[in-house]
């Protein structure tokens, strides 16, 4: 499900991300804080439920939770303001929400989960291991689904995806009889990085030592 990219929505904090269905876990984590910061967060998850009319704090509860609707409504992009049409409590929101964008069980988790598969690519603080552990995760949510992801598919992410000091490694990978297997290609690229990683060290080192022994017959 194609989407523009992330707008935001101005707050007394700042600018916020708007939720979209690539974003569920940040924009969860960012909103948390929100509606704590609104002392709203126990009224959204229940913990505070709504006290009687003729309690002397009523007033005030309907303006948090008020304001803790308004907050998750406009922290939503248009896509995903779709979702909510209909609902008027900030409770029903919030868990619709997180059982309509987070959970592999429905179509809508599914094609979620799919999204982000095919948009994760490789940080640059990031290690080959963890990067091919959120691969291996987002195929697992998938499995025996009309999503799940074949190991052509797998194969041409892990290709694509990665940095140009891969490709004579992937050259070698694509050019193998028979093909290798998926866990196969990640072993050879992990050990292709730690290769390199190595042979890095090796040179720092070796240029320090070179620096040393410069200094030593100035």
């Amino acid at each position: 499900m194609s989407e523009p990219a992330p707008a935001f929505n101005k707050s007394e904090w700042g600018n916020m991300t708007l939720l979209t269905y690539l974003n569920c876990e940040t924009w969860k984590e960012t909103m948390t804080l929100v509606l704590e910061a609104k002392n709203a967060y126990d009224i959204v998850t229940g913990e505070e439920p709504e006290p009687e009319q003729i309690d002397i704090h009523y007033q005030e509860w309907k303006i948090r939770a008020a304001e803790a609707k308004t907050t998750i409504h406009l922290s939503c992009s248009p896509a995903v303001q779709f979702l909510l049409r209909g609902l008027r409590s900030s409770g029903v929101m919030w868990t619709t929400l997180l059982a309509r964008l987070e959970n592999p069980g429905t179509h809508i988790g599914r094609t979620t989960i799919q999204c982000k598969s095919r948009a994760c690519r490789l940080q640059n603080d990031q290690s080959l291991r963890e990067y091919f552990s959120l691969l291996r995760d987002y195929r697992l949510q998938l499995i025996s689904t009309p999503q799940d992801i074949s190991d052509d598919e797998m194969r041409t992410r892990v290709y694509n995806n990665l940095p140009e000091q891969y490709l004579t490694m992937i050259k070698i990978l694509e050019n193998q009889i028979p093909l290798p297997t998926v866990e196969e290609t990640m072993d050879a690229l992990r050990s292709d990085e730690q290769a390199a990683s190595l042979k890095k060290e090796s040179g720092d080192e070796a240029t320090g030592s070179a620096s040393s022994s410069c200094g030593r017959y100035r």
